[in-house]
């Protein structure tokens, strides 16, 4: 809650908002509706392997991008850097391994 409201008045500030921006809701998944079930995939599944890698490359180097050069950009405000890139550095990993595989 306290990162959330933080970010709403950084928001606020730094686009010179006069009213309050709307408070942000915690996201609940949707359940899967019927006539898509057959569609459903689970990205662990094995099978999935070479796509998920193609994801995580991507990740990677998204995450890279936001750090090196994003975040410190002239016009860009991020609210709380280091929990951003915190949550961003989450994309260069496979969601799929146990995370004390990981380096």
């Amino acid at each position: 809650k306290e990162w959330a409201d933080k970010s709403r008045r950084d928001m606020q500030d730094s686009r010179g908002l006069e009213h309050d921006p709307p408070p942000l809701y915690h996201h609940k998944p949707k359940p899967i509706r019927e006539e898509v079930e057959d569609f459903v995939i689970d990205i662990c599944d094995d099978e999935h392997a070479m796509v998920r890698g193609e994801l995580v490359k991507a990740g990677k180097e998204a995450y890279l991008w936001l750090r090196d050069y994003f975040v410190d950009s002239p016009g860009v405000v991020v609210s709380n850097k280091a929990h951003f890139l915190e949550l961003a550095e989450r994309w260069q990993y496979d969601p799929c391994e146990r995370t004390d595989e990981r380096p």
